[in-house]
């Protein structure tokens, strides 16, 4: 995703850069929209976790702990999400 657009990338390259089979990578997903698919699933889980944590409905002073908390997931890997 640094040197190209993500729909511009083979399961070829990503196999490649990976140094796995072409069929290994079939054996887990069925195109590289899933890998970003699932990567999106990971994300959302992750801040839905983060979310689930606080509760709201009896102290909003925690929404700046639980946008603190979100800021971080996001900055430990800026760049992948940047570019995503």
């Amino acid at each position: 995703m640094e040197n190209k657009e993500v729909s511009a990338i083979s399961i070829t390259e990503l196999s490649e850069l990976a140094n796995i089979n072409r069929k290994t990578f079939y054996l887990h997903y069925h195109s590289i929209d899933a890998v970003f698919a699932e990567i999106e699933d990971d994300l959302i889980y992750s801040l839905k976790a983060i979310i689930e944590d606080y509760h709201f409905e009896s102290d909003q002073s925690k929404i700046l702990a639980l946008f603190i908390r979100m800021n971080h997931l996001i900055n430990d890997d800026y760049e992948f999400y940047n570019h995503l």
